[in-house]
């Protein structure tokens, strides 16, 4: 089966790969994993910034099963590097080299295990 997102929508659905046919749009999704163990938490997007910080702590909503997973976050600024710290199963920090010009700025996530 192939998986494939329309970058227009964003809507996602699978192609059964023998046949061909469409097995229907996923509009919800909680989480991605290529393991046994189920993400629970699939994202967040425009999460607030304070004036001046490097660093963000998450907390999840519901708490994963372990801290085997990645972690991609985005900066709405050009914040230099960003890397992930502390990572566990209530949730993780997003840390990144230059501080927020502004209250204005947004850090947006994608967990995938």
């Amino acid at each position: 089966m192939q998986f494939l997102i329309d970058p227009q929508s964003g809507l996602g659905w699978g192609i059964n790969g023998a046949s061909g046919s469409t097995l229907g749009a996923i509009r919800t999704l909680r989480g991605l994993s290529g393991t046994t163990a189920h993400a629970l938490n699939l994202r967040d997007l425009n999460v607030p910034l304070g004036n001046g910080v490097t660093s963000k702590a998450i907390a999840f909503g519901t708490a994963e099963p372990n801290a085997l997973y990645t972690i991609f976050a985005s900066l709405s600024y050009n914040g230099g590097a960003i890397w992930i710290t502390n990572k566990a199963t209530t949730g993780f920090t997003v840390n990144w080299v230059t501080a927020t010009p502004d209250a204005n700025q947004t850090l947006d996530w994608l967990l995938i295990r």
